[in-house]
């Protein structure tokens, strides 16, 4: 679990894309991420996913 000031915002943003991102196996359980996959490949997508906030 990611535990900074800045991903508490990014925590808010996740749960807007909840629905997309029950497709890479990421769900919410009481406003907490449950990651279905590895941590490492959820990094990934979390690095995936800012990069496309950036464009």
């Amino acid at each position: 679990m990611i535990d900074t000031p800045r991903a508490g915002a990014y925590h808010r943003w996740l749960h807007c894309r909840e629905r997309d991102l029950a497709g890479h196996g990421i769900t919410f359980q009481s406003g907490k991420l449950s990651l279905a996959e590895s941590e490492s490949q959820f990094y990934s997508l979390s690095i995936l996913e800012s990069q496309e906030l950036q464009r």
